[in-house]
């Protein structure tokens, strides 16, 4: 709780330098790493994307959104869609969704929308205010639509992979579970990856 915050508050990953990663890569292994864990998460793999990001920011955000989806809605589906502007990254749940007048208000720091949360659930309202500062560092954006099934919170980037030098101050990354992932030679002596939905 104590880092969540004073990460937040040093608007951290500022000087995380920018390079080309796998997209789908990246997005796998947060996947990967909470299923692991025990958690109900899956990803539909599709087209491998060379994106330009900065990878430990934009990792973190992912694994916010994956995290809320399961704490909230039970389960996460995670999938990359292309459109003609953007690449979004949707991730989807099971759960009542966010009434449309609080959309905009649950990114405000702190803020738990306890009315259709479980209070049981933990957190202190920091998560989707990190994941929108790291999108929208990359030019992009989060949303959510919500549906007869459940939600999806879509981090949208765009395509050319801009990104924009935020006006917040330096702080120290944060460690992810695997390190960040990069167009690099696989580690033959890595465990084998579970096998993954197709399209």
């Amino acid at each position: 709780m104590t880092e969540a915050a004073i990460s937040f508050a040093r608007g951290e990953s500022t000087e995380e330098e920018t390079r080309d990663i796998d997209l789908e890569a990246l997005v796998g292994s947060i996947c990967d790493d909470q299923s692991d864990l025990g958690k109900p998460v899956s990803f539909v793999e599709g087209v491998k994307t060379t994106y330009r990001c900065r990878p430990d920011g934009l990792r973190r955000a992912v694994r916010n959104l994956v995290e809320n989806a399961v704490r909230y809605g039970g389960e996460a589906r995670v999938l990359i869609r292309h459109t003609a502007a953007t690449i979004d990254i949707v991730v989807e749940d099971r759960g009542s969704g966010i009434p449309d007048l609080m959309k905009e208000k649950v990114f405000t720091p702190f803020f738990r929308l306890e009315a259709s949360r479980n209070r049981d659930t933990g957190g202190i309202g920091l998560g989707l205010s990190i994941a929108r500062a790291a999108a929208r560092q990359h030019g992009g954006d989060i949303s959510f639509v919500t549906g007869e099934g459940g939600m999806q919170a879509v981090l949208s980037l765009p395509r050319d992979g801009r990104v924009e030098t935020p006006a917040v101050p330096n702080g120290r990354d944060w460690k992810s579970l695997r390190g960040s992932i990069g167009l690099r030679a696989p580690n033959l002596a890595e465990k084998p990856t579970k096998p993954r939905t197709q399209h």
